[in-house]
């Protein structure tokens, strides 16, 4: 059994449930966002001042820090993609079922996610559409989807991955 390629398998295991994890606390912020958000969009609405004045600012930062998250996830990804496909592992593969079949499982964890963020950023930009803020509604776009397309990547590699069982 090759021991860097079970090395690997446990990094990337590692690597997703951190992902899911992390993904989960800036969902959680990002709900406070809505809250604050729909404040905000009340206060427009009815033409009274608004009082929370840090909101875009805070609002931005988390974007960038999202950003950040969303990138080095990205190249993660990529290069352990490059590194299984440039590879055969199928051995490998056999040898460790268990910690794929736990790749699978916390990469599905991570999509539904990923699938919560993107649909929390809809219902956001859809009250925030009103309010006169300069947000950067593109970036927390592409972050979205990046997580979408970073998410397809990994079930697909483990799936394929999967075929080696036999």
């Amino acid at each position: 059994m090759d021991t860097n390629t079970e090395e690997q398998l446990k990094q990337m295991l590692k690597q997703v449930e951190t992902s899911a994890d992390k993904i989960k606390l800036i969902i959680n912020n990002f709900r406070v966002f809505y809250g604050r958000l729909e404040d905000i969009a009340v206060c427009h609405k009815r033409r009274q001042p608004v009082t929370d004045i840090s909101f875009e600012k805070e609002f931005r930062s988390a974007v960038d820090d999202l950003k950040k998250f969303t990138d080095d996830a990205e190249e993660f990804w990529q290069n352990a993609r490059k590194d299984y496909y440039g590879n055969n592992k199928a051995e490998a593969i056999r040898e460790n079922r268990v910690v794929v079949k736990q790749i699978t499982i916390a990469a599905m964890d991570f999509t539904r996610r990923g699938d919560e963020l993107f649909t929390l950023y809809k219902n956001m930009q859809e009250t925030g559409k009103e309010v006169p803020l300069r947000l950067n509604w593109w970036v927390l776009e592409y972050c979205c989807e990046t997580i979408q397309k970073t998410t397809g990547r990994i079930l697909f590699m483990t799936r394929d991955m999967e075929k080696h069982y036999e």
